[in-house]
C-alpha cells in the first residue's frame, strides 16, 4: 500500500520496480523541532507488505522546569506543549524577591533551552552600609548583629553522559569565580565552550555545552549495488569525511540480480553502520 503524508515531516520514496511494489523505499524526516518515532526506513517485501509501521514526528521536548522559589513560573495554558519546542516560559518573583536571570527563556529544536532558569534572591530588609571589604563585613554583621546572608552560589550545571564535567569546587559550593571544564566521551565532540565561570550574580558565564557523536565514513560498495542515501553523502569516500549520526543509506540491484544481505543501514552512535553493505 502507498504510504501516507507523515504530518511535521517529509516522505522520499524510491521504486525501482513500480510505485509502492517490491523493494520500493521510503525514508521519513521530521521538520525542525520535531523528532521522528519508528523507523526511518521502509521497505516493500515480496508479499507487498512494509517491513515495519509507518512512523510519526513527536514535538521536541525540552527538560521540565522547576518551580520557581519564592517566584512564579508562566508557561502559557497548553499543558502539553508546556515544555515542547517554540514555546516560552516567563518568569516573575515574590515581593521581597528580585529576579537573577533572564525573565524569559524558550524550548529550542535541539531540546534545550535557551538560557538556565533564573532564580529569586532575596532583598534585605535592613539599611546596612555597603562594606568596601565584603567577606570581613559579612562575617562582622553575622557575628555581631545575629544576620544570616545565603552566600551567592551557581547551580549545578548539570550535563549526563557522554558529558563528562570537572568544576574547581564541590558542586554545593560553586561561588563566584568558580570554573567547570567539560570533555565528552570517546565517538563524541564537544558543541560548546569547554570552560564556564560562575559570576558574582549565581550564574554561568556561559551554558552548559553539549556532546555531538562524531559520524560515520561514506560506505564503500560493490559497483553493481545501486545505492540511495537520506541525507545523501556530503564528500566522496573518505576517512576525514564523516556521515551524520542518523543517515540511511538503502540499497536495490539492477535487473536480473538478487539483493543479498541488508536492504538498508543507518550510521548510528558512535559513528558506526548498523550493517555491511550487501552484494547483487
Amino acid at each position: 500500500p502507498k504510504v501516507s503524508p507523515l504530518t511535521n515531516g517529509a516522505v522520499t520514496c524510491t521504486d525501482p520496480l513500480g510505485p509502492s511494489s517490491y523493494q520500493s523505499t521510503c525514508v521519513f524526516t521530521c521538520d525542525e523541532g520535531y523528532t521522528l518515532i519508528g523507523s526511518k526506513a521502509l521497505q516493500c517485501q515480496e508479499d507487498g507488505i512494509w517491513n515495519s509501521s509507518q512512523p510519526l514526528c513527536a514535538t521536541v521536548q525540552c527538560p521540565a522546569l522547576q518551580e520557581l522559589e519564592n517566584g512564579f513560573t508562566s508557561c502559557g495554558d497548553d499543558v502539553e506543549r508546556k515544555f515542547s519546542y517554540g514555546n516560552s516560559c516567563n518568569f516573575s518573583c515574590a515581593p521581597g524577591y528580585h529576579l537573577v536571570g533572564s525573565t524569559t527563556i524558550m524550548c529550542t529544536s535541539a531540546a534545550v533551552w535557551t538560557e538556565s532558569a533564573p532564580r529569586c534572591a532575596g532583598e534585605s530588609s535592613l539599611n546596612l552600609p555597603l562594606c568596601a571589604f565584603q567577606t570581613v563585613c559579612s562575617s562582622f554583621m553575622t557575628n555581631v548583629f545575629g544576620i544570616f546572608s545565603p552566600a551567592i552560589t551557581c547551580k549545578n550545571p548539570g550535563g549526563n553522559a557522554p558529558l563528562i564535567s570537572e568544576c574547581s569546587h564541590p558542586l554545593a559550593e560553586l561561588q563566584p569565580g568558580s570554573t567547570c571544564s567539560f570533555h565528552c566521551e570517546a565517538g563524541f565532540e564537544l558543541q560548546g565552550a569547554a570552560t564556564i565561570q560562575c559570576s558574582g550574580e549565581g550564574q554561568w558565564n556561559k551554558a552548559t555545552p553539549t556532546c555531538k557523536a562524531t559520524g560515520c565514513p561514506v560506505p564503500v560498495i560493490p559497483s553493481n549495488v545501486q545505492l540511495s542515501c537520506s541525507p545523501a553523502p556530503s564528500a566522496p569516500a573518505s576517512a576525514q569525511h564523516a556521515q551524520p549520526i542518523g543517515m540511511v543509506c538503502l540499497f536495490s540491484c539492477g535487473e536480473g540480480h538478487t539483493l543479498q544481505g541488508a536492504y538498508s543501514m543507518e550510521c548510528v552512535n558512535p559513528g558506526k553502520w548498523s550493517s555491511d553493505p550487501p552484494t547483487c
